[in-house]
This record gives C-alpha cells, structure tokens and sequence, in this order.
C-alpha cells in the first residue's frame, strides 16, 4: 500500500489532469436518445493499454467502458456494454468513435482516456467527453427577494432545481413566469412585470389592489442542441401581500363611530366597541385613554386588547383611541365618552358639611345642596312639612381638577328659625339618569315654653275636684331636651318646696309624636289638697343643657265662676252704650254672662232690665268680652252689672254707672237753620277748594312727589329702621322731636274719649289677677 502523503499527491495530479482533459463542448442528450462520442488518442504513450472510463459524477467508482490497445489500436468493449456501444476507430487518426443508443440517465457523466489500467494509469490529457443526459426539473419555488411595499417593486426569484446528469452539468435554466391566468409575463418586459437577465421576475407600483394576484413559474435545462428540454410542473402560487403603512380607512369600530363622535352612556351603563384593523403586515391594537384635564393618553387594561369592554362610571368620560400599529407606521379613530350620571347630593348648612345640625331659636339658618349631575338634575329641598323649594340647580365651581364635575347647587334659607322647625329636612335631585336623596336633622335649640297641642298645653288654670287628686299632662316645646329641676308653690305670699315622690310626681315621655323638640310631661299631685290650696301657683324649673326657665300655674277647686274684671265702657250715644270685660275663672265649667241695668233717680230705682243675654266665654287669653247696650234713654242715669254663670252658681260684678247723652230736639229752631245754611255754604267752598288742589297735583305731580319722599312720616321711618333725631332731620326736613309731637297730640284727642270711660274693678279680685298677670310675664 502507497502512503498516505503519495495518495493524496496522486489525487491532486489527477484533478488537475482532469480537469485539463474535458473537452469545452459537452454532449447533451434526452434519454433514451442516440449519441457519439469521439475520442483523439496521443500517440505518446507510456502503457501498452489505452482505457476509457466513465465518471458519473456522483461519488461513485468509474467505470470501465472501452480498452485500446497501443500495438495495434484495436479496441475492445466491457463486457456488459456490447449490445450498447458502437466503436469506430481511425489508427491513422487516432480517433475513436463510440455510438451509444438508447440513452439513460446512467450514461450521463465524464467519458475520460487513460493510460494504462489500475491504479498505475494516468488520464490522458484532450482525451476525454462529456455526456448529459436532459431531464425535467423538479417544481420550482418562489421566494421574494424584496417587501412588497405598497409604491415599490417586488421582486420575486423561482429557485429550480435540475435533476440533468451529471450533477455538474453547467446548463443554465429557462425560466418562464405566469400569473393567474396562466398568461406568460414579464416577456417582454411591460409597465407591470418585467423578467430580468437573472430570471427574476419584477412587479412594479405595487397597489393595494394588487392584494390576492398569484403567480406560478417553471423551469427547464437550456443545451444549446436540445429545442425541446422537458419542462418542470408549475411552482406553487405566489400570493402578493402588498405592505403598507395603515390608514383610518383600514380600521372598522363595531358598532360604528364616526370618528370625533359623541357617545352618551348612563353610569353603570355597559359600552362594548371592538376595534378591528387589516394590515399587512399585521398590526397591533392598543386602546388608550384620554381624562378629562389630561394632556396625554394612557393605555386601558383589557382581557382583549381589540375590545373595549366597560361598566361606565362617572371617570371613564374622557376620550377613546384605538391604534392600529405595524412596521411601517400607525393609524387610530377616537370618540368621546360623556357619560350621564348624578351622584349623592353635599349638603351645608350655614356652609357647614354635616349630617345634623344644630341651631339656636331665631337664628337664621341657610340650607345648601350641591349636586355633582350630568345633565342639569332638578334639586327639591324638603321639609318636615313639605316641599320648600324646587328648581333646576345653578351651576356652581368645580371642586375638582382629577374628575370633570358639574356641579349644581340650590339654597334655601330659613328665616328666625323656631323649635318647629326642627326635623329632617331632605335634599333630593333628579335627572333623566336616577334620583337621589341625603338627609340632614336640624336641631333648633330653644328654651322651655308650652305647646300649642290642643289639650296638651300648659294652662295658666287647673281645676281639681275636691274629692279627687290633681293630675294633667302637658306638652313642653324645648331642645336639648329639659328635665323639671325644681317646683315650688305660692299662696298667699307663702311658698313651699314640693318635693317629688311626697309631695308631687313628674314623669316624662321623649320626643313627642316623633319630634326631638317636644317632651310630654305628667304632673301630680299626690298629697291632699284643700281649700287652703285654692288660688296655690306652681312654678316649675325646667332645665337643659343649653337653656334654664320658670313655668307657672294656678290651681282652683272647682265651683261657681269669679266675677269679671277690667270692665270699661266706651261709645256711649243717646240711647245706647258698649261694654268691654276680661272674663274670670269660670270655676272649671263652662261660663255665660248676661248684661243688666237699671234706671237711676235720686229717690229710687228701677228693677233690674237684661240688656245682653247668654254670652258665651270664648276661652281667649288676653282678648276683651264685649256687649252693646241700645234702647236706652236719653240724658239718663243708669247701673250695669255683668252676671257671670256656669252650671255650679253665679257671680256678679260689683255695678258701675254711666250717663247717656242728650237726643235731638223735635222741631227745629232758627239757630238750626242757620247751622244748615252755614254748613251748605261750607260745602261749596270745600268744593271748590278741592278742584283747586287737583288741578295744581297735576301739574306739579314730580314736585310734590319729591317732597314727599324728603318727608317721610315719622311711622314710616321708625318702621324703617331709622330712630335717630338727627338721621330722621336729614331725610324729613323736619324735627323728630315736632313731628312726634304733632303725631301724639294727633293721637291723644283721637283718644279722648277712652280716656274719659269708667273703669271699676273689684278690689276683692285684685290680688288674685295679679297673680294671673305674673303667669303671664
């Protein structure tokens, strides 16, 4: 065996030898062809045996084909060749010619000449041919060398693959290209597709419209003696893809929006909108936000990140972007989201934020309601009592720069407040969205004072039975509620602590009918009372956190009425006469009163006359019972009592007098006349007088309308508000001091005859109505 370091020479020599040895025109056939193939033999040569061999190419060992011999030049076939080839041979040319019928893809390869057989045999240098055998190519595919870029040219290659013999044929391919019509293109070369020298086929201005054109190609192995080369099955479809930066019209929101549109959704609302886009290549979604106040946009968390899925509340109103991206660019819609909403009203009071409130009694107290509502809600205020006021809100500032607010407000005030009105007061608005309400309990502190329930009242007068204890229930108007501190008792200037649970009992129940402000009280008496109680007052020390007073009643056994008292007489005419009074106790019943009178002379009177009869006490503290007296004499004397009576007795007032005046005369007398005459002529002046003064009111109506206002009257003014001398000189140009003085001589001789009436009063009764007029106080 030779070494490795010669083998490898002896490889390389013959490469080369080889390679210098093939012929520059190769023999190209189809199969099952017929083909010759000549050799020229050198005549220097250095073995006796001359061997053409065949080199497939294909890694496997060469083959013996023909033997030459040097002596003679005679040939010899390989045994397994002889009913293939056909040999020719020229001694005197050296040339040998082989005919090989019948073709195959096996006889395809290097037709080489050596010198000498086995491994001692060198190549013969321009002693060799080769033969190739033309098959069909298998498919081709197509590959894009460039983008389809919409505006650009896209270039497309059709990669072949030749299955000729030997692998290292060299023949170029032929390429042919069609489009889905299985029209040639790109032969000659067009506006549209061109092929190029490299068979590459270029499609120009690629479109849009362009999309979804698909195109095949096939190949075939170009020898230069071969004009029918079998041709490969068509490629597989090429489908054009145009690229494109996206566009708005490429995208579709579902339900469709206008772009820059309004969408108006209630709060908790559902809002779906899917976001769909075609591109090439394919692009991305992404929704984002924009709040209100915001100056730029933020993603929305989404399950999909096409569809935008959401429960709207009042902080989703804003604007919404959808963005389709790829490579090439970007492109969005957007819409905007008002949302319609109205939340939980803030309610003030005094511009105070609270659920209760407490005020004093008198102050005025103003109520706001501020609503945060789209569109404009209608705000009702509400009272214990009733509706006191409703209207839409007016806008007011926004409190908040992170949410867009719409802030409405309605106020209310309530002027001098009073215990009654204490209680929840509610503010309630409504839109097209929903309704809402928040309530607020003011409190109005006031001091102890009586009800006005009727027969829960605290009464100026109890009547108790003698047999009987004294016990009554009243209703006390007061916040913070008050408990009864202390009671003492007075008669006849002589007081005495009544103890509670010895003397007497108080209970109490809370907020009466509902109302903080009102506390019902029993009271009773529980030891004995006698008639050294009768007229006892009881002053009951009602006590709060906030407030300390004195209540007060009499108590009287029940019996006959007491007379009546402040009696005074006031028109008294020729024949008749009016009478006023202040009823008494009525003895715990109900009382009447009948008017009586008589005639007075100086030597006797007449029997006592009923001039009023069955008058009814109406029960009303403070206000007179008044009688009219007629058919009375003239110029006369008479006595009048006033009778009181219940269903237990009777009593009467002590009797007063008073004097009618005189009538008129029956006939008339010259001093009559003349009054008449007198008086006729008096009215004809004052006649004339008249149209005088309103002649001149017309001409001179801006002149006196103008004093008028320089001259308030002084009734005027003080209502007004102004009580000052030197303010009231100002504007009336005039005196405060004369004026009043004008204004109360004015008034005393309006009055001059109540100033002369008779007043009587009982003396008995006297300390007993003081004592009433303090309960008053």
């Amino acid at each position: 065996m030779l070494p490795s370091s010669t083998l490898f020479t002896f490889f390389l020599l013959s490469i080369i030898t080889f390679v210098s040895s093939q012929l520059s025109n190769p023999s190209a056939s189809l199969e099952n062809g017929n083909v010759k193939l000549t050799f020229n033999v050198p005549t220097s040569l250095r073995e006796e045996l001359v061997v053409i061999r065949l080199d497939r190419g294909d890694g496997s060992r060469s083959q013996n084909i023909l033997f030459i011999y040097k002596a003679d030049f005679s040939t010899k076939v390989e045994a397994t060749l002889t009913n293939k080839l056909t040999v020719t041979t020229s001694a005197s040319e050296r040339k040998v010619e082989i005919a090989i019928s019948g073709v195959q893809s096996g006889d395809a390869g290097m037709y080489q000449c050596w010198d000498g057989a086995g491994a001692s045999g060198t190549v013969l240098p321009n002693c060799g041919h080769k033969l190739i055998i033309v098959s069909k190519p298998k498919p081709p595919s197509i590959l894009s060398l460039t983008s389809a870029l919409e505006g650009q040219t896209l270039k497309l290659s059709c990669n072949t693959s030749s299955t000729s013999l030997p692998p290292d044929h060299g023949l170029n391919s032929n390429i042919l290209w069609r489009d889905e019509q299985n029209t040639i293109i790109g032969i000659p070369a067009g506006n549209k597709f061109v092929m190029n020298a490299d068979g590459h086929l270029e499609i120009l201005n690629i479109q849009r419209l362009d999309r979804g054109r698909k195109f095949t190609c096939t190949s075939s192995d170009k020898a230069d003696n071969i004009n029918n080369a079998p041709v490969s099955d068509p490629s597989l479809p090429y489908e054009i893809k145009p690229e494109y930066k996206p566009s708005s019209s490429d995208m579709v929101l579902d339900p469709a929006i206008v772009s820059d549109s309004k969408i108006v959704k209630h709060e908790n609302e559902d809002l779906t909108i899917t976001c769909t886009i075609t591109c090439e290549p394919a692009c991305s979604v992404q929704w984002s936000f924009q709040a209100y106040a915001s100056s730029s946009f933020s993603p929305v968390q989404l399950s999909e990140s096409h569809i935008l899925n959401l429960k709207v509340k009042q902080t989703d109103q804003g604007t919404y972007r959808c963005t389709g991206t790829n490579k090439y660019g970007e492109t969005y819609k957007e819409f905007q989201l008002e949302v319609h909403y109205i939340n939980t009203p803030v309610v003030r009071v005094n511009e105070k934020t609270e659920d209760s409130s407490r005020v004093v009694e008198n102050e005025q107290v103003r109520l706001y309601c501020t609503i945060d509502a789209k569109p404009v809600p209608k705000i009702t205020w509400n009272s214990p009592t009733g509706v006191l006021v409703s209207e839409e809100g007016k806008p007011s500032p926004q409190v908040s720069s992170r949410v867009l607010q719409n802030n409405y407000t309605n106020s209310y005030t309530l002027n001098s407040v009073q215990c009654e009105n204490s209680g929840m007061y509610s503010c309630e608005g409504h839109n097209i969205v929903s309704s809402v309400e928040r309530k607020i309990n003011i409190l109005v502190m006031c001091p102890p004072s009586s009800s006005a329930i009727p027969a829960l009242a605290l009464e100026p007068e109890y009547v108790w039975e003698m047999s009987k204890s004294l016990s009554f229930s009243f209703v006390i108007k007061a916040f913070p509620e008050p408990e009864v501190i202390r009671v003492i008792s007075m008669v006849n200037d002589i007081s005495r602590t009544e103890e509670k649970n010895k003397d007497i009992t108080i209970t109490k129940s809370s907020k009466y009918d509902g109302k903080d402000y009102l506390t019902k009280f029993t009271f009773t008496v529980i030891r004995t009372l006698d008639m050294n109680d009768k007229d006892r007052t009881f002053k009951m020390t009602f006590e709060s956190s906030e407030f300390k007073r004195d209540l007060q009643f009499i108590i009287r056994p029940r019996g006959p009425p007491q007379p009546v008292t402040n009696i005074t007489t006031v028109d008294i005419t020729h024949n008749s006469v009016k009478i006023f009074w202040f009823a008494a106790f009525n003895g715990g019943e109900q009382q009447n009163f009948n008017v009586e009178y008589r005639h007075l002379t100086e030597s006797s009177s007449s029997p006592w006359t009923t001039g009023a009869k069955d008058i009814k006490d109406l029960h009303l503290s403070g206000m007179w019972t008044e009688a009219v007296i007629e058919n009375l004499g003239s110029s006369t004397d008479y006595e009048f009592r006033i009778v009181s009576s219940n269903t237990l007795g009777t009593a009467q007032s002590l009797p007063f007098r008073i004097k009618t005046l005189d009538g008129l005369s029956k006939s008339l007398n010259g001093g009559v006349i003349a009054g008449i005459v007198i008086t006729v002529i008096i009215f004809i002046v004052v006649i004339f007088i008249a149209a005088i003064l309103i002649y001149r009111k017309k001409t001179n109506a801006s002149r006196r309308h103008e004093y008028s206002k320089a001259h308030p009257p002084y009734d005027t003014i003080v209502r007004g508000g102004i009580r000052d001398e030197h303010e009231y000189s100002v504007i009336a140009k005039t005196s405060l001091a004369r004026y009043s003085n004008v204004s109360t001589k004015r008034d005393k001789d309006n009055i001059q005859d109540i100033d002369n009436l008779d007043r009587s009063t009982q003396d008995r009764d006297e300390a007993h109505y003081q004592s009433i007029d303090l309960f008053k106080s």
